[in-house]
């Protein structure tokens, strides 16, 4: 992710700042200064906007460059203040991409570990730091490519000569660095279903009452049902009427 975003302010920079100024640090780069913007011809308008402008007199044409870079930089400026640009999650997370492992160090493993201390006892981290030192030269040309979840799961698996698990630990803290949410998207989704739920036709119903319908509602739709087509075995039927005897006495 952190990769993607630098990507996204990049591809927005390169369409009006010279590119000698975007060798470095992309968010220190002096965007908003005139010597750092490349020549009216230079800006990136798209072809159709050239071919109108090649194809007709009398335009305006020094105001219409100037409303492209104030675009262009009202643009990054935006970026830079709403986007989790350095962010050190983000930064550390880029461990788990099998891509990388060659241009991380231990240090963004360390990171996990020290935020979710119950992933690795203290006694076990020499044999973390180990295990992650022997992944790095690890030859993991049949792990799967598609997915990161896939490659750690296929990692987790992997034993020694002596039928030992290689990289259990470092497996799970990066499976846990992956189920870290990227947004606040799930539980936006939660807070829908509260609602449709709790409404003004069943305004009284209880937080564990509550919880319960949503906690099952969600397990139905991981295993792909509805609760009209669900199954319910006879068991669970009989405990339900006793529990509703039970609160109606």
């Amino acid at each position: 992710m952190n990769r993607t975003l630098l990507k996204q302010l990049r591809d927005i920079l390169v369409r009006y700042v010279k590119p000698d100024c975007l060798l470095g640090d992309l968010t220190t780069v002096d965007y908003a200064n005139d010597l750092s913007h490349k020549a009216d011809q230079a800006l990136f308008i798209g072809k159709a906007a050239k071919d109108y402008i090649s194809e007709t007199s009398d335009l305006s044409l020094s105001k219409f460059y100037n409303n492209v870079r104030n675009f262009y930089i009202t643009a990054t400026r935006y970026m830079l203040k709403k986007f989790p640009f350095n962010d050190e999650l983000l930064q550390h997370a880029e461990v788990a991409n099998p891509e990388m492992k060659l241009t991380k160090d231990f240090t963004s493993v360390a990171y996990f570990t020290s935020r979710f201390t119950f992933l690795v006892p203290p006694e076990d981290m020499d044999r973390l730091e180990g295990q992650f030192l022997n992944f790095q030269v690890e030859d993991c040309s049949e792990a799967p490519s598609e997915r990161v979840d896939l490659f750690w799961s296929y990692i987790s698996r992997q034993k020694n000569a002596n039928g030992q698990l290689k990289f259990h630990l470092l497996a799970r803290v990066m499976c846990a660095g992956l189920t870290i949410f990227h947004s606040n998207a799930d539980s936006e989704r939660i807070f829908s279903v509260v609602t449709k739920n709790k409404n003004k036709f069943r305004p009284n119903l209880s937080t564990p009452v509550l919880s319960s319908i949503i906690t099952h509602k969600m397990c139905l739709q991981s295993s792909g049902q509805v609760c009209h087509s669900a199954t319910i075995s006879q068991d669970t039927l009989k405990k339900a009427k006793q529990a509703t005897a039970a609160k109606l006495l």
